[in-house]
């Protein structure tokens, strides 16, 4: 062993035993909420499940065009208790059946708390959204529940709390969200000198942060100016799913990167217009910070109802080539995310605390940030590197207590121009590995590393195909499949003539 590699053993042995532990023992590491999960009612089954996809209002469902494009596996729908959010629900959850995605009903009118709303059985307390809950809990398409407890709507906490209670007694298979809104800033939608503590409901099973990743007054300025507050996203964010895993809790977030953008404050009105789509940089950085620096078990897209676009066209455009793309490298990693979370120990270093003092306090953020997880289906292992700093950062990660060993240490490395195979690891064995690359400013790269497969499904999922002859799906190409070949000699499938049998 040459000094290198002993420099290197030491450095992780004297971090496991100082840190007391592997989940938290390092820079960069994310918290470790619980999974979101899906009960199956067919099954009678619940796993977890990683949720993507978009925050939508019913009007924007009745859009075929958007179910057929929209990418992701989740919708969160937002019903306000009114006639049209009645007429709309038994079609949004054929449509997202038909579409094979999930849906969260968010229960977002203080009027479901008080009876005081549509309501065609004439239920008393409670009464609309026991109603809704009858009608879906049975549904397959349906993932969860809400409660809109945002300020704007003025919810009294105990009629909030009653309504965790009365959900949970209603259906006590599916989770129940809570979500927050205007964290860290005041009724100015100014910073606040201290992030609003948020009140954390009894029963609820999920945390969900509505917020813009970027502050306000960047909203209106290119790269690189709107990133110029995230270091206090990432700060009180980090803390939010800190609390979620102490809580014993999932968390979630919905990033707020566009649609129309909110200017009251400083006394303006609400000026309609005023706002821009995210680059890809900016989006990637949003989605995927949320799930490194968070712990985020979910990440939901704020879509505005359509009619608050001035160009229709453009939004679609950014959401077939900028979401579109993001949700493909969500749907990558999902299954790790879902059931691979957090694996292994990721050491970075170096100290890699900085601070943002632009609010008039002192925040300390996590300059990169990294999580590891592996996918059991294809034996693969996915690592999320993320810069959340204004200048380029050398990434020096070193990788330990795999649950499984590698194949390989060639690494494919998906970044925001593409897939690029030039990072390798350095085995210095003992089952650890160094990965060294570079990260640019508000620099996203998920590096796919490849595991030993130990299943025959799991060396044709990474080669991405079987054996052409393994007719069986052995592994094996012998007379077994001759024997299936046999099977269908002459037999035919020909839609053109009626002799084919």
């Amino acid at each position: 062993m040459n000094r290198k590699e002993i420099k290197r053993v030491v450095f992780i042995f004297v971090c496991l035993v100082l840190c007391g532990g592997l989940p938290n023992a390092f820079a960069g590491a994310p918290p470790r909420p619980n999974p979101i999960t899906y009960y199956n009612p067919y099954t009678g089954q619940t796993e977890p499940f990683y949720p993507y996809g978009w925050d939508v209002w019913y009007d924007v469902c009745a859009d075929h065009s958007f179910f057929d494009n929209a990418g992701g596996n989740t919708l969160l729908l937002h019903l306000d208790g009114n006639q049209a959010s009645y007429d709309a629900f038994s079609r949004i959850f054929d449509m997202a059946r038909s579409h094979g995605k999930k849906v969260i009903v968010d229960f977002v009118s203080p009027a479901f708390f008080s009876g005081e709303t549509f309501n065609p059985y004439d239920i008393n307390n409670y009464g609309a959204m026991a109603w809704y809950i009858d009608r879906a809990k049975n549904d397959p398409a349906l993932l969860g529940w809400m409660l809109g407890d945002e300020n704007e709507y003025n919810f009294p906490a105990a009629d909030v709390v009653n309504g965790v209670n009365a959900i949970n007694t209603l259906d006590g298979h599916r989770q129940v969200w809570q979500n927050f809104n205007g964290f860290g800033y005041n009724s100015q939608h100014e910073k606040d000198p201290v992030p609003q503590e948020l009140p954390y409901l009894p029963g609820t099973a999920v945390y969900c942060a509505d917020a813009y990743p970027f502050h306000l007054y960047d909203m209106f300025q290119e790269e690189p100016n709107s990133f110029l507050n995230v270091e206090w996203w990432c700060n009180p964010f980090y803390v939010m799913g800190q609390t979620a895993a102490a809580n014993g809790t999932g968390c979630a977030l919905m990033p707020q990167g566009f649609g129309q953008v909110d200017t009251e404050f400083a006394g303006q009105a609400l000026i309609d217009g005023m706002w821009r789509l995210p680059t890809l940089k900016e989006h990637r950085w949003q989605v995927f910070a949320s799930i490194v620096a968070m712990g985020s078990r979910g990440t939901l897209n704020w879509l505005y109802e359509p009619r608050w676009y001035s160009d229709p066209n453009l939004f679609y455009n950014w959401r077939d080539n900028i979401a579109n793309p993001v949700f493909a490298e969500q749907a990558m990693i999902a299954r790790g995310m879902a059931s691979g979370y957090n694996v292994g120990t990721v050491a970075i270093g170096w100290t890699n605390k900085s601070s943002d003092q632009s609010g008039g306090w002192t925040l300390e953020y996590d300059r990169v940030t990294q999580l590891l997880l592996y996918d059991d289906v294809v034996a693969r292992y996915f690592l999320i590197a993320t810069n959340n700093g204004t200048i380029s950062q050398t990434a020096n990660l070193t990788i330990s207590n795999l649950p499984v060993p590698l194949t390989n240490l060639n690494v494919l490395a998906y970044r925001e121009g593409g897939t690029s195979s030039g990072v390798l690891l350095t085995d210095f064995g003992g089952g650890v590995y160094e990965l060294v690359d570079t990260l640019q400013r508000f620099d996203v790269v998920i590096y796919r590393i490849d595991a030993v497969p130990t299943t025959c499904a799991q060396a044709a999922a990474q080669n991405g195909a079987g054996l052409a002859g393994d007719l069986n799906g052995d592994c094996y190409v012998n007379f077994a499949d001759l024997a299936v070949f046999a099977q269908d000699w002459t037999r035919c499938v020909d839609t053109q003539s009626v002799n084919c049998l």
